[in-house]
C-alpha cells in the first residue's frame, strides 16, 4: 500500500472476495492505493513503470461508465439522428452502428444498439 513501508503481496481477485464476503475489511482497503514499480530497460533508455490500483478510483469509473450507458440507451429511445456526432469521452461512444443485413448485404437504413 501506498506509504507503508512494510511490503506484501496482494491479489486483486483476494480483495474482490473481500469486498463481496466482508464489507468491514473493505473499509481498510477502500482508501488505500496498491502499486507495483519495476525498472525497465528499452532501446537503451532505463524507465520507472509504477502501476496503481484504487478501490476508489475503480468504483468512480464504474460509476461514470453505467452513467454514459443509461445515457446511450435514452438516446437510442429518442433522437437517434444525433448520435453520429460524438467525442472521446462522450457516452455515444457505446451505440454501435450496423449499416448491413445478417446476409452481408448494404442496408437501407441503420441499427443502433448499445
Amino acid at each position: 500500500m501506498y506509504g507503508n513501508k512494510e511490503k506484501h503481496k496482494y491479489s486483486l481477485d483476494e480483495i474482490e472476495d473481500v469486498e463481496k464476503n466482508s464489507p468491514e475489511i473493505l473499509e481498510i482497503y477502500k482508501n488505500s492505493t496498491f502499486y507495483k514499480e519495476r525498472w525497465i530497460k528499452e532501446d537503451g533508455l532505463e524507465q520507472k513503470l509504477i502501476v496503481t490500483y484504487s478501490i476508489k478510483s475503480r468504483n468512480y469509473q464504474r460509476q461514470i461508465r453505467n452513467s454514459q450507458i443509461q445515457s446511450a440507451q435514452k438516446l437510442l429511445s429518442g433522437k437517434p439522428a444525433s448520435i453520429k456526432k460524438h467525442h472521446q469521452n462522450d457516452y455515444k461512444r457505446f451505440i454501435q452502428q450496423t449499416g448491413v443485413t445478417p446476409d452481408g448485404e448494404v442496408a437501407c437504413e441503420d441499427i443502433f444498439s448499445t
